[in-house]
């Protein structure tokens, strides 16, 4: 590689580094903003597990803008730490459906239908989480223990594990 080539790499880097930077801050709403405000209420009501009042706030938000991904993800965790994790997984469904990047609805989405009893639905949602990302370990290993939970077969169970780290 010349020196150029090495130039080259480094601004193609740093324009795809901006461009996310650009791309965080338009999909975050800002304090100065109506949806901004009751953003930050919503957060700042869910870490002093004030869970109705985030609820509330965050409910507001998505009347507004019922499938922005960062309010329905965010409604998926309220309503699981309310403890309505038929709620928690039917928000995280819909997260899944419109959101760039689903599987940061994976150990929610899961959890929630472990929490309901519906083994074929649990392991289905670890499933799922494997496929967006096949070679991640943590989620093989979420899926082998659903399924030894949920009674399946240890032969099913090393297939996962083989097709993560192959042996």
């Amino acid at each position: 590689m010349t020196l150029g080539d090495g130039l080259l790499n480094a601004a193609r880097l740093a324009f795809v580094a901006l461009a996310l930077a650009v791309a965080r801050t338009a999909a975050t709403p800002g304090p100065e903003t109506a949806s901004g405000g009751l953003w930050s209420k919503s957060m700042a009501a869910y870490n002093a597990l004030d869970h109705r009042q985030a609820l509330k706030a965050v409910r507001e938000l998505l009347t507004r803008e019922p499938d922005n991904p960062l309010y329905r993800r965010h409604e998926a965790s309220v309503l699981f730490a309310l403890g309505d994790y038929a709620g928690s997984a039917a928000s995280a469904e819909r997260f899944l459906r419109a959101a760039p990047e689903p599987g940061k609805a994976c150990p929610l989405i899961a959890n929630a239908y472990r929490r309901l009893g519906d083994g074929p639905r649990y392991v289905d949602a670890l499933r799922r989480c494997l496929a967006f990302d096949p070679r991640n370990v943590d989620s093989a290993f979420n899926l082998a223990q659903g399924l030894e939970e949920t009674g399946a077969r240890a032969r099913e169970q090393c297939r996962v594990a083989r097709g993560v780290v192959p042996l």
